[in-house]
């Protein structure tokens, strides 16, 4: 008898005992080359390991749940790894990177100030780094890299249905995205045209190993934007361990797959996701539906010891309908009247694939080449119905008659652009405390614009005429070549500087410009360092820009921005930072409006809506000025509670051909996020966010002139000079983890905008009531989903 119970004793113990292996690698930063020797440690725990001989580390039989791993080397700055997740029967593989520290006086020291929130030296003011779970946990972002980035200070949202960076005041269209370092135009669905914002992300959160988010002062490897950069990095897929997942939430359905091959010498990622939205129109009713699908896919192959391969592959399609109706309310109960209603469809493609070749050619010298091409296609047919409406008497209804012949075509847009990308990247390690990088990259675009405007009306916003205007554009392949040069010098493990030169040419536009970068940063002590950057960048008009008109070709030339910052960063705490950030920035040669009807209209102030940015006469005239503090209290998930909060003062102003400096579109003053979270034990974690931001400027709507006009007038004699009411939103989220043997299913629940709270968005003139009119954000939104590990 006591036989058969210690047996059942020990299958009970087995078909309970949830365990997992933690392994990895441990490189050098510059080099690559694996370190031997490196001390690991899983933190609340008394388990850990040594990195071998090849610079591996095994961790068995731990627990499921999540970890923090610590990494510890003499010479080389400590590190330390948060959300690290064991899974039941799988092996789950962190690799690591080191950065050596100088050594003084032949002293061995361990620099660790910053373990949890390590910069590049290159970047030392402005950068945040993000790992996989800080991006698909947090409230309200739905698991969308941009959404979570608009949390971090310096940065404004522009609405709640839309991703756009709008980063100290710049525009949407000035923010550069990398994954993996291949450049990516927009990684959205339904991107707008000559920017980088949408609303709904392409890129798959799950491929994240980190996110490095700069939001000014970026060093001269960097070319062709003005405001910030978000180099995103996909990790590699498991060498040990098939992976597998599916998910559902409420956007749509997908599944990941990862594997090795070539004796695990390879190793593959393959992903894929679409909406069903469009199956459930009969049951939801909001205008339109959107249609949306993605692949990606990422292979890596170790060619021999010193060279890797690796490729990469986005792609997207969208396609939504949208019939614009008018509102019950705004009409009385028996009456009629001919309305204007707006029937558009908008459709996206956009791929990008890419390789990148790494090899380590000595022990100081190292490159990287890398080749690529974008497609993206744009369509937009806008049209304008006249039909009769009517609200029957006794009905909380409208019935719509179409009215013969009451069909306009308003806009139309037919557009693909092509770039193909050369880039090559060296770094040469002079000695140990001086490394040069230098390199050159070649962008070879070219375009395809057709777009035609008939306007409905004959008068536009202002009281002008409105004219008709058609484009037809068909540009061959005209080059863009930058160079750059940049020495980070490790003066003492104290203090670095890093100087860097760059040099970019645009055939097309006959430009020639040079970009000064320098940063500097020192550690006063283990808790404190300070830092300082300054810098020239310079942007290409968008494509569209160029475009616009027939005279745009000779008008543009690069706009250009300065940027100074100046800030501290305080380890109060082993995982809790604070810093603080102050900054001036000024633009010059912006494209602003050749229209007379419109001497105070910049671009600067658009690419956060739809379709396309820009249009229309552009002269690069236009200038720019902001300053302001910034402040981010920031906890890492080490254990129990974790979150962060910032807080953003600015003042941001622009000017156009009228030479008036007015606040600009994006002038929010006053930004602050709250973000908490807290894990309970393995299974259980809850989080909320709270955001609140000042009024965005806003031009009031001249009543009388509108009805006499029976279309909206704007007032240009107080552009700008409204603000919309504060905003403000709760969101609350919680996350649940469950594990059956092999599978882990992790399900969430989301509430945005907890209170319902009604947040301005727009301002519009109602015809019906002939004044001027808000319409209103998302308000109380539940968001859930599962996924399925196995």
């Amino acid at each position: 008898m006591w036989r058969i119970l210690v047996s059942f004793l020990f299958l009970f113990q087995v078909a309970f005992s949830q365990t997992g292996t933690l392994r990895g690698r441990v490189t050098d930063s510059e080099t690559g080359e694996p370190l031997i020797g490196v001390n690991v440690v899983v933190k609340g725990t008394p388990r850990g390991a040594a990195t071998d001989m090849e610079g591996y580390y095994t961790i068995s039989k731990m627990d499921v749940g999540g970890y923090t791993l610590k990494f510890t080397m003499i010479g080389y700055e400590e590190k330390g790894v948060t959300d690290v997740f064991v899974r039941n029967q799988k092996t789950t593989f962190t690799n690591v990177v080191l950065h050596a520290a100088v050594l003084e006086s032949g002293e061995e020291i361990v620099v660790t100030a910053r373990s949890y929130f390590a910069k590049d030296s290159e970047t030392p003011v402005s950068t945040r780094m993000l790992n996989y779970e800080e991006v698909r946990r947090s409230p309200g972002a739905r698991e969308d890299i941009s959404r979570m980035i608009q949390n971090l200070p310096g940065v404004t949202p522009s609405s709640d249905d839309r991703n756009d960076l709008v980063v100290r005041g710049g525009s949407p269209s000035e923010v550069l995205f990398f994954v993996d370092n291949i450049e990516i135009p927009n990684p959205n669905h339904f991107g707008t045209q000559g920017a980088t914002g949408g609303p709904i992300s392409m890129l798959n959160t799950e491929f994240i190993r980190n996110v490095n988010f700069i939001a000014g002062g970026f060093p001269a490897k960097y070319g062709n934007k003005t405001s910030a950069v978000l180099d995103i990095s996909y990790r590699k897929a498991n060498p040990e361990d098939l992976h597998r997942k599916v998910d559902l939430n409420f956007g749509g359905f997908g599944a990941n797959f990862e594997g090795t091959f070539a004796q695990n010498n390879g190793t593959w990622m393959l992903a894929g996701h679409r909406s069903f939205l469009d199956f459930m129109e009969n049951l939801i009713d909001i205008g339109g539906v959107p249609i949306y699908s993605n692949l990606q896919a990422k292979v890596t192959y170790q060619i021999g010891k010193s060279t890797q391969l690796s490729l990469l592959g986005i792609g997207g399609d969208d396609r939504i309908v949208i019939d614009w109706t008018p509102e019950v309310n705004d009409y009385a109960e028996g009456e009629m009247d001919t309305s204007h209603v707006e029937h558009i469809i908008n459709k996206t493609r956009q791929g990008t694939v890419g390789m990148n070749l790494s090899h380590v050619w000595t022990e100081r010298i190292f490159s990287n080449f890398t080749l690529s091409h974008s497609y993206n296609r744009f369509f937009i047919d806008y049209n304008i119905r006249l039909q009769e409406t009517t609200r029957p008497a006794g009905k909380d209804e409208l019935e719509f008659k179409t009215i013969a012949n009451g069909h306009h075509d308003a806009y139309d847009n037919t557009s693909t652009e092509n770039v193909t990308q050369l880039k090559s990247d060296w770094t040469w390690l002079a000695t140990k405390a001086i490394s040069i990088n230098w390199g050159i990259d070649l962008h070879l675009p070219q375009y395809h614009h057709e777009t035609a405007w008939f306007p409905f009306y004959d008068v536009n916003v202002v009281g002008g005429t409105e004219e008709p205007a058609q484009v037809s554009v068909k540009q061959a392949i005209s080059p863009q070549t930058g160079v750059y040069g940049e020495m980070t010098q490790k003066f003492t493990h104290r203090l670095t500087l890093n100087a860097g030169l760059r040099f970019d040419h645009f055939q097309l536009l006959h430009t020639k410009n040079w970009s000064p970068r320098l940063s500097l940063s020192y550690i006063i002590n283990e808790r404190l360092t300070v830092s300082a950057a300054t810098g020239r960048y310079f942007q290409s008009p968008p494509f569209i820009y160029i475009t616009g008109d027939e005279n745009n070709l000779l008008n543009l030339k690069s706009m250009g921005s300065d940027h100074f910052i100046v800030g501290f960063d305080y380890l109060l705490a082993e995982a809790t930072l604070f810093s603080v950030e102050a900054y001036r920035k000024y633009y010059f040669d912006y494209p602003v409006s050749g229209n007379p009807d419109f001497p105070f209209y910049s671009t600067a102030n658009s690419g956060a809506d739809y379709g396309a940015a820009g249009g229309g006469e552009l002269i690069s005239a236009g200038k720019g000025r902001g300053h302001g503090i910034e402040f981010l209290l920031q906890k890492k998930l080490v254990s129990g509670i974790y979150g962060l909060a910032s807080y953003t003062y600015s003042k941001i102003e622009h000017k156009a051909l009228d030479g008036i400096y007015r606040d600009g579109a994006f002038d929010n003053r006053h930004i602050a996020n709250i973000v908490v979270g807290y894990r309970l034990n393995k299974n259980w974690e809850f989080s909320c966010k709270w955001r609140y931001a000042g009024g965005r400027p806003y031009t009031p709507i001249d009543e009388q002139a509108s009805q006499l006009a029976d279309f909206m007038q704007i007032d240009p004699q107080h552009l700008n000079e409204a603000r919309f009411d504060p905003y403000s939103r709760f969101d609350f989220r919680y996350d649940y983890r469950s594990y059956f043997g092999r599978y882990t299913l992790v399900s969430y629940f989301s509430i945005e905008n907890v209170f319902n709270r009604e947040n301005q968005g727009a301002v519009f003139w109602n015809r019906k009531t002939g004044a001027e009119a808000f319409s209103y954000q998302t308000g109380f939104f539940p968001v859930g989903g599962f996924s399925l590990e196995f």
